[in-house]
Order: structure tokens, then sequence, then C-alpha cells
């Protein structure tokens, strides 16, 4: 089939912004390419890489810098004849919206638009495909995700969404198995998973007692991003960070940033709490498990593996080997999407034929649904504002002058582990804008430092008030309540 540029090479290109992105896009670009597409990565910022990814990425491929935003509306993206969009969902919407607008401008044909989900689905999954309704193909992983979307588009127009199934199921490492003097456990650590304190030291404190426990092994902490390194998530406590105090680690502990496929090659068992790293090792014939000390969480997406029989609990766990012969329960895999029948290549078969007529398109979710302001939705259905109501007193944003200063200085003791000084501060902020639940929230995490729970979780509850949507608030709270947290505060 001829390329729309011309010529007989079909071109592709994958718009990325973060390191997950690029993550998640590589197996689609490797079958592309290997399929005889050419394929160019457009990465929206190359600060936003790890060095290792960055490198290898321009090895592997052709690779530049462009902002998403800016890709969608120049004409570097019409020259390829599919563009995949690995991004948050706004930036999605955006970048499908952005182009259908160019297009139809200029009046010329566009190209082909896919986009997909990074992994497994943790949380949100309906959210996040509403962001993606309306491109010409959705890259879905297993059955299990390709059911919740025919629920959720069912009897709706955007029920003829296409959808393909592309699966978990990643090539075997071509490096080969090594067979090291000890066993090695490989433990894929990330960001924000758990993402508080508390309860990354407690999974820390596991992982050395594991050590500990099994002196003939090697325990290899697979840190997702080094201390100074960007990606989605910021960390709040850094494996480094953690092992390289006195007394926190083992002899047979390191934290290493090889690559996952070497990593594999000699290990005899791989743990996480619910990355889909595991789905890498299974490929590899790594046995692997899942840990279960913090329950079935949708926040963790410990919920995705809750059938799987991977899940181990660690807390008194003490020996490693027995942990080599577990296998996933039948049928959760296929399930999830990890089996040789959802694949990248069914993506290819689908735009090397040229099914897709772009001239058709689903209108996307966000087009056809404009969230109208509440005051028009009031007004809607007949209900005005009293007259007679007093204006609502209007919130401080910054405070006063002072304020910024206090918060500014407290947080440079916060870093420097200063935290009488910065309860000083931060409740000087909070008496100069008594509404800032930002410092309320800041107060909270000081509270916790210096090991003061309750008066933590007052904080927040004093933040609630103010901001009782918040979500974001209400979720620390829980945790706060939770027994895993009563019990490390005891």
């Amino acid at each position: 089939m001829k390329s729309v540029a011309g010529g007989d090479l079909r071109s592709v290109l994958f718009a990325c912004d973060l390191d997950s992105q690029v993550f998640g896009a590589l197996p689609f670009a490797r079958a592309f390419r290997d399929r005889g597409w050419r394929v160019v990565f457009a990465i929206h910022s190359w600060a936003n890489l790890p060095f290792a990814l960055a490198a290898a990425l321009q090895e592997e491929f052709d690779a530049l810098e462009l902002d998403i935003a800016r890709l969608a509306l120049s004409d570097v993206g019409r020259r390829f004849d599919a563009v995949g969009v690995f991004a948050a969902g706004s930036k999605i919407h955006r970048f499908r919206r952005d182009l259908d607008m160019t297009t139809r401008a200029l009046g010329v044909r566009r190209p082909m638009l896919f986009c997909g989900f990074n992994g497994v689905v943790l949380d949100r999954f309906e959210e996040g495909l509403s962001w993606r309704i309306g491109y010409d193909v959705i890259c879905l992983n297993g059955p299990r995700d390709q059911a919740l979307c025919d629920a959720f588009v069912r009897d709706t127009v955007y029920q003829a969404q296409r959808t393909v199934l592309t699966g978990l199921h990643r090539p075997v490492p071509r490096i080969e198995r090594r067979q090291p003097g000890r066993p090695v456990l490989v433990f894929a650590e990330q960001v924000a998973i758990p993402d508080a304190v508390r309860e990354r030291t407690y999974l820390f404190c596991l992982l050395r007692d594991l050590a500990l426990a099994n002196a003939d092994w090697d325990v290899v902490v697979k840190a997702r991003v080094r201390p100074h390194e960007k990606t989605f998530f910021k960390t709040t406590l850094h494996p480094e960070d953690h092992f390289n105090v006195p007394g926190n680690s083992a002899p047979n502990i390191r934290v290493t940033y090889d690559p996952m496929e070497e990593l594999l090659a000699e290990a005899a068992l791989l743990g996480t709490v619910s990355s889909t790293a595991v789905f890498d090792a299974l490929s590899a014939q790594v046995p692997a498990f899942v840990v279960s000390d913090f329950g079935v969480r949708c926040e963790y997406g410990t919920h995705v593996f809750a059938s799987s029989g991977l899940g181990v609990d660690l807390l008194g766990r003490s020996d490693l080997t027995q942990l080599t012969h577990l296998k996933p329960r039948a049928g959760w895999l296929s399930w999830i999407g990890h089996d040789g029948s959802c694949t990248a290549e069914n993506l290819v078969n689908v735009l090397d034929g040229g099914t897709v007529d772009v001239t058709r398109s689903v209108p996307g979710y966000y087009d056809s649904n404009p969230m109208p302001l509440v005051s028009e939705r009031l007004r809607v259905v007949g209900i005005e504002k009293p007259e007679n109501r007093s204006p609502a007193r209007k919130r401080p944003q910054n405070g006063p002058p002072q304020f910024g200063k206090l918060v500014q200085s407290a947080q440079t003791a916060m870093a420097e582990d200063r935290f009488d000084d910065a309860l000083r501060d931060f409740k000087a902020a909070l008496a100069a804008n008594p509404e800032s639940t930002n410092t309320m929230r800041a107060l909270a995490g000081v509270y916790l430092s210096l090991g003061d729970r309750n008066a933590a979780l007052h904080m927040l509850e004093r933040a609630t008030v103010l901001k009782p949507d918040n979500q974001n608030i209400r979720r620390q709270i829980r945790r706060l309540r939770s027994p895993l947290l009563r019990l490390l505060h005891r």
C-alpha cells in the first residue's frame, strides 16, 4: 500500500511525554518496525526522560523533541500515515481535537490516530476511556478492559468506537538467561505505589527483613528513577534515601537502575506491589509475586491482582525459595490480556490493512458532552440565585505578603529535616492565612514526620471542612485511619 507521503514505505509517529508513556509505546513501535514501517518518536521534553531511557530510545529509533500541543497544530504529524498518542488523558483529547480542526480547515486528509493505556489500568478506567473516545483505534489490554469499554459505550453514540486487543504479553527479553552464583530477587519499585512515607518505609523494612532472613539470596531493588529524575508522580521516599541510612539495609540488598531486561536475565524471582514488570517476568519464565500487605486498594492497583493467585503477605515471611513455586491462577492471564492472542501486532494488522475510515470518526466524548457551568445548570432547572442572599466572602488566595515567605521558609526546613522549624513557620503561615488548605496539608505532613498522627488527622479534617469535595484530602484521611498506620504509630 502506498504511503500518503508518497512511496511504498509507510510511517508512524509516536507522540509521548513521560517515561511511562515511552515504555507503553515501545512494544507498538517495535511491532511497526518489524512490519516494515518507518518509526519516529516525538518526545514532549527530553528533560522528562531518564538519561538511560533517552539514550536507548535514540539508539533504536529516530526521535525528536517537540511539544505535543504544537505537534497537533503543525504539519509534522500530517506527514505520517499514522500517529499514536501516549500522554495524559487531557493531552490525548486535545491532540485529536486540534489535529481534526487543522486538517478540516486545510482540507487535507489527516493520518490515522490511535492511542492506548500504559500497562494495567489501575484506577479510573472509564475516565481514561472518555478522553480517548474519538480516536480511530483505541488499544485495550484484554477481555477485562473490553468488557468495561463495552459497558461504557453501550446504547450511546460512541458504541461504534473501534478497539483492538493488544495485550500485556511482551516479548521474552533478548538477553539469554544466566545463572548467577546466588539466587536473586528483583523487586520492581514504583514511584508512588505506595506513596505515603510511612507505607514506603514499611515496605522497605519488609524487604530488609526478607534479605536478613535469606542471607544466601541477593535482593536487588530496581528503582523506577534516580532521585533527581522526573516522572509523572513525585517520589516521597526514594529507595536510596531509605537504604543508605544505617540500620535500614542489609549486606545483601542493593539499589540498581539497570534495565529490567538485564535484571530478569539472572533473576530467580520478581516482586512488586502492582508494577506491570510482573508480566515482563512471566514472559521471561521468571516466577513473580505481588505484595498484598496493603490490601485490595484501587489507588494502588492491587485490586487488579486480587484474583491472580500471586498475592503474598510479606510480614513474617522468611523463605523466599517457597515463592519461586507461585503460578498465576488458571484463566487470569487470558482475562487480563497476557496471552498470545492479544499482541501489538493486532494494531499493525488493522492499520496495515487500511481498514480505518478517518472520514467517519466516532465523536469524542468531551466533544459531544460539553459540561455547562453550574450557574447555567441552575438556571435551566429554574433555580435562581436568591436576591436577598449576601455575597459569599472571598477567601484570600495568597494571604498577606509575609505568607509566601513563611511557606518558603517552612518548605526549606522540611527539605533539610528541620521539622520543628517547619512546624513553627507553617503554623505562622496558617495564622496569616487561616483558610489555606494547602498549608493545613503541609502541616499534617510535618506532624506525621514528628510522629503525631492525631494532630495530622485533626489538621486534615480542618482542611476538608473548607474543601469537602477534595478527594485528595479525603484519601489522606482514609490512609491515616488505616490499621496499618495505626500500627506504625504505636
